[in-house]
């Protein structure tokens, strides 16, 4: 039998034997489960510092400005190290190198329980741990790429990605039980949070190396066929795209490509706002129950635990801090759902922003006027809207960039975006001082995202051809990249056949045709 018979039969052997659905559900059972996990945690750790802010500031006297300044410092380390760092998965793996990232921000969380003791070291805490977090997200992104496919990383993606509003629907509550250790062998509520979030990041993270597949080869959880079929098909995705010659190049080209920069612009005005969010709700939520009017100026300035409310309020604030959450998490799943059904991401990435800013806006007015259930109403809406925007914006990059360029261009986004997560907690911290109330930073705050949504729907879609999709009309995805990940079950087949056909001489496959090896119908044309 000819090299092509042989070729031929093991190539439709392998097609027979594996079913591309079974596989993708074997990926979404136990490479998604880690990675959330893993993300997870590292929200909780980031995050920890929000829910323990009151009973922090009480005890150590610090004002507004200073915690902003604190809580938003962790980005600056996150964001000069996190493109710089994203060259490590590509040259230890990712399983080892999330390993030791695990490792070094468990330390450092629960080294802050006591090492907290004034401005300077809360400042070069909260710095060290945005470096030891910067290339998390990046490295999962590039390890979900070794597995899926650009249609199937849209719901892969924001499977793992919904663990950052997870985090505070499960660390609100678990916050509220450990603030009440407040005193327990001589410790802070605060405290025993680093101490408890630390501990659970370091032993994750022994677990994590021993567990989580390095490629589609070294999973256990695959069956021989199927990881050769995996390898087959992501091997061919990223030949059929790549053009980069290194990784350094890459990093490079990224830097220099106009769609991955207007991305990185448009993450760094929606950041502001959502890690705003993130690291001031519990205060902001505690001013509007507990003083009447948060909008309402003080001639001692905004609320931020130095001694306005009771320190034994703040396990109550933690669990209404669920709420915003819960939305999200609910947001997050319905909108990317959405967006892999109708093959679209400008409008889910966009729509969401807009409405969002507005309701964000709208919080503190309607509060004032209305009372606190109403404006905390549209505090949950406004989180249940903002961060649904992920999945379809995150995924964006995968369409026009493959492989280790992908992975440079995630790292080059958040990066930047990352900025946004200094600015947004400082300037709520700094204008709530001096301002007197949580009003004007809101406002301003709201009308980022408005403008980070209207940027979107005019984005000059990648991919786009003549007289295909206008501004405001599709993603530029069309015909040439589903988003639906049963599409890409589908196509699945044409990708491994095209793989295996690269191995085979050109003359095989032509005679096996019945065809001139030059013709036009070759295997080359069955490749394109």
């Amino acid at each position: 039998m000819g090299s092509f018979e042989q070729g031929d039969a093991q190539t439709l052997q392998l097609e027979k034997e594996v079913h591309g659905g079974r596989v993708l559900s074997k990926l979404n059972n136990h490479v998604i489960p880690w990675l959330f996990s893993l993300g997870l945690l590292c929200y909780l750790d980031r995050t920890t510092l929000s829910f323990g802010a009151i009973q922090l500031n009480h005890d150590l006297g610090f004002d507004c400005a200073t915690y902003g300044f604190g809580a938003g410092i962790f980005f600056v380390g996150y964001a000069l190290f996190q493109v710089p760092l994203t060259l490590g998965p590509q040259r230890f793996g990712s399983p080892v190198w999330l390993t030791g990232l695990c490792l070094l921000w468990g330390v450092v969380t629960a080294g802050s329980a006591f090492l907290i003791r004034g401005p300077l070291s809360f400042y070069l805490l909260r710095f060290t741990l945005g470096l030891a977090e910067s290339s998390t997200f990046p490295t999962m992104w590039y390890h979900l790429s070794l597995f899926y496919s650009p249609a199937e990383m849209g719901g892969a993606y924001a499977k793992v990605s919904i663990c950052t509003s997870i985090a505070q629907v499960l660390g609100a509550p678990l916050s509220a039980g450990i603030l009440r250790m407040n005193g327990v062998l001589g410790v802070h509520g605060w405290q025993w949070l680093f101490l408890l979030g630390g501990g659970a990041t370091f032993f994750f993270a022994i677990f994590l190396c021993m567990f989580l597949a390095r490629d589609p080869r070294s999973a256990s959880f695959l069956t021989p066929e199927e990881a050769g079929w995996l390898d087959a098909r992501q091997a061919a995705s990223a030949q059929a795209s790549s053009s980069h010659p290194s990784k350094l190049r890459a990093m490079l080209d990224v830097a220099r490509d106009w769609r991955v920069l207007y991305l990185a612009g448009v993450w760094l005005l929606t950041a502001c706002a959502m890690f705003g969010i993130m690291f001031w709700a519990p205060l902001l939520i505690s001013d509007m129950f507990n003083a009447g009017s948060a909008a309402a100026p003080k001639e001692e300035g905004a609320s931020c635990g130095g001694g306005h409310h009771a320190v034994a309020s703040t396990s109550t604030v933690a669990l209404l801090t669920t709420m915003p959450y819960v939305a999200a998490s609910l947001g997050s799943l319905a909108n990317a759902r959405h967006a892999e059904v109708r093959n679209e991401r400008r409008l889910h990435a966009a729509v969401p922003l807009v409405a969002g800013g507005v309701l964000l806006a709208a919080t503190l007015p309607v509060q004032r006027t209305l009372g606190p259930a109403a404006g905390f109403a549209c505090l949950v809406m406004a989180a249940g809207t903002v961060w649904s925007f992920h999945g379809p914006f995150f995924t964006w990059p995968a369409v026009f960039l493959k492989g280790s360029t992908g992975a440079a261009a995630f790292a080059l986004i958040n990066s930047v975006g990352s900025m946004g997560g200094f600015a947004g907690p400082y300037l709520i911290g700094t204008l709530s001082q001096r301002l007197g109330g949580y009003g004007a930073p809101m406002a301003l705050l709201g009308a980022l995202l408005v403008i980070s949504g209207i940027a979107l729907l005019f984005y000059p879609v990648p991919g786009c051809t003549p007289g295909g999709p206008g501004l405001l009309g599709g993603d530029g995805v069309g015909e040439r990249e589903s988003l639906s990940p049963i599409a890409g079950v589908h196509g699945v087949e044409e990708a491994v056949h095209t793989r295996l056909l690269q191995r085979i001489p050109s003359s095989d496959v032509a005679a096996s045709r019945g065809r001139r090896p030059g013709s036009s119908n070759s295997a080359r044309q069955f490749q394109d």
